[in-house]
């Protein structure tokens, strides 16, 4: 009985946590035939997140306002010239949040993504007035602290690795407990700096990939700069080890370097080729090439 009883209540516990979610990637801002960047990219980082959620048991609508209108161009005019716009438009994405979404989560990867981030923020949560909304990614890890002072729409940023700290902040909004405090975090109130590094990378949930409009990237020509066919982002490591003075890593991920077995990674990619028919495989690590026995064993399991 107290067996049962105990079953009972975890279980109510979770149902009672258990969020309507949305997750959102903004659209890409480029200037077109540029070399240093050319088109939008399935967006892994927020895949890994999804996953997560995902499989927490929390239910989940993702919108990926670049890859659900990738041949849409809006030329926008800015202090540095003219800029594209590629994808939905901040107001069609909040159109497509669905009925009843208490917590939206928006990914944040360059500076430039700001003003339209905030947009969908304001548009959200004036469409939800109690929306809880927080912003993540590498941008959003640096300057969180101009995010959260320039628009009172973002309750929070989630700092570094996100997995782990998106589902204890989703936790405890459910819960109506304060984020003060928890590492990962940052809010009003400040930040309790980056959250503990993954070290088994194995753990993670693959990106969620399901989740995505993959085949309308898989039928526009690769975006990291060299078309060959049917391509996918990857990672086969996190973080880098070294601390370059232009580089934003060290207050992303630390000095710590992560890699995966090189098993998995050849796993992975088989999935891809019977899953998508990947025809290529773009490698977004930090620093893929650092251990010779690692690459070595990974090319060894690659050719078998």
């Amino acid at each position: 009985m107290d067996v049962a009883v105990t079953a009972a209540a975890a279980s109510r516990e979770a149902a009672a946590t258990r969020a309507r979610l949305a997750l959102v990637r903004p659209p890409a801002f480029q200037i077109l035939k540029s070399l240093s960047y050319y088109g939008a990219v399935p967006p892994i980082g927020l895949a890994y997140v999804a996953a997560a959620l995902r499989d927490a048991g929390h239910h989940l609508q993702v919108i990926d306002g670049a890859g659900e209108a990738l041949d849409r161009f809006t030329p926008l005019g800015t202090s540095i010239g003219v800029l594209h716009l590629n994808g939905l438009t901040p107001a069609e994405i909040v159109a497509r949040l669905e009925p009843g979404t208490e917590i939206l989560g928006i990914t944040h990867m360059f500076l430039h993504e700001w003003p339209t981030v905030r947009e969908i923020a304001e548009r959200a949560r004036a469409r939800f007035p109690g929306l809880f909304v927080m912003v993540g990614g590498e941008n959003a890890t640096a300057f969180w602290g101009e995010i959260l002072q320039e628009t009172e729409a973002v309750d929070c940023c989630v700092l570094g690795e996100g997995e782990a700290t998106v589902l204890e902040v989703v936790a405890r909004v459910k819960r109506g407990e304060p984020l003060e405090g928890l590492p990962g975090v940052a809010t009003r109130g400040g930040a309790s700096g980056l959250p503990a590094r993954v070290r088994n990378l194995s753990e993670i949930a693959p990106p969620a990939w399901e989740l995505f409009p993959m085949d309308a990237y898989m039928a526009a020509a690769d975006n990291f700069g060299v078309h060959r066919g049917r391509s996918i982002p990857m990672l086969a490591t996190r973080g880098c080890p070294f601390q370059c003075t232009f580089c934003s890593s060290p207050q992303m991920w630390t000095t710590r370097y992560v890699t995966r077995p090189p098993r998995e990674v050849v796993d992975e990619i088989k999935r891809y080729v019977a899953a998508y028919g990947v025809e290529n495989v773009d490698f977004c690590d930090l620093t893929a090439i650092v251990k010779k026995d690692w690459i070595l064993e990974f090319c060894r399991l690659l050719r078998e």
